[in-house]
């Protein structure tokens, strides 16, 4: 099992590790720090080097992306999940749909330690699952 995840900070590293560990088969691979929407242009002007660059620079990236031969699950992983990760986990799906346009269906998947105050209500409402992996002492 890979112990470098690109685009994730350490301590979420150590967060997807116990996730990993404690779910092996729940997906058969992953991607990581996946790429998706149109990017920011900074225009025909800037040297073609340089634009690619800025355009890649500014994708959104999903941290990793489940993949199984029946569906795709987009993962955002956090220690203290908020406001911000359901954004994302709401955004992400249709980012990924008009980026790699997938024909299998699309879930979505929060992993945390914590999360911030009144976020359960809103991931119920929403129907986006989470797994909580309390850090060991």
């Amino acid at each position: 099992m890979p112990r470098q995840f690109p685009h994730l900070l350490k301590e979420d590293q150590q967060l997807w590790i116990r996730f990993l560990e404690a779910n092996p088969t729940m997906h058969k691979q992953y991607d990581y720090d996946v790429r998706v929407g149109t990017g920011r242009d900074p225009g025909p002007e800037t040297d073609s080097n340089v634009r690619l660059d800025a355009v890649m620079l500014s994708q959104r990236r999903i941290d990793a992306v489940g993949l199984n031969p029946d569906a795709i699950t987009i993962v955002e992983i956090s220690l203290n999940a908020g406001f911000t990760q359901i954004g994302e986990l709401i955004a992400y799906p249709v980012l990924y749909r008009q980026t790699f346009k997938p024909t299998l269906p699309l879930r979505r998947l929060l992993v945390a330690e914590t999360l911030q105050t009144d976020i359960e209500p809103v991931l119920f409402e929403f129907g986006i699952p989470f797994l909580l992996f309390p850090k060991e002492d």
